[in-house]
């Protein structure tokens, strides 16, 4: 289980690395602090958002979670306002289309880059 914690730090920082550029995802800047949005479906256990959360924060990332089951599409187009990237954790197929048909709306309509986690690979926008 160790490894796997190390192995989503290590994403984590490659996709603060990516989004930020090294100053932004290693320290704070004069203006907001930088922020990620992670849409979390129902299947990602506790444990994994756990280390998510560890992992945004150790790379001095704040983080949002908002939940693809509980949260509406107002919601998640708020959470995005000012975010720098959107993490989409759909760790099945099944996940991914309902996230899509949900809040497919909202993130295209977006600005904010996107990542796609799950089982098929990787699917980015930006």
């Amino acid at each position: 289980m160790q490894r796997v914690g190390k192995r989503w730090l290590a994403v984590w920082l490659c996709l603060a690395l990516w989004a930020f550029g090294p100053a932004g995802a290693l320290a704070q800047t004069a203006g907001a602090p930088s922020r990620i949005v992670l849409l979390s479906t129902r299947l990602v256990p506790p444990t994994r958002l756990a280390h998510q959360e560890a992992a945004a924060r150790d790379a001095g990332v704040s983080m949002q979670v908002v939940s693809a089951t509980d949260g509406t599409p107002e919601t998640l187009a708020t959470a995005l306002d000012g975010a720098r990237l959107l993490l989409i954790d759909a760790p099945h197929l099944s996940l991914t289309q309902a996230a899509a048909e949900r809040f497919g709306d909202v993130i295209a309509r977006s600005t904010t880059p996107y990542v796609v986690v799950g089982e098929f690979g990787l699917v980015a926008k930006g």
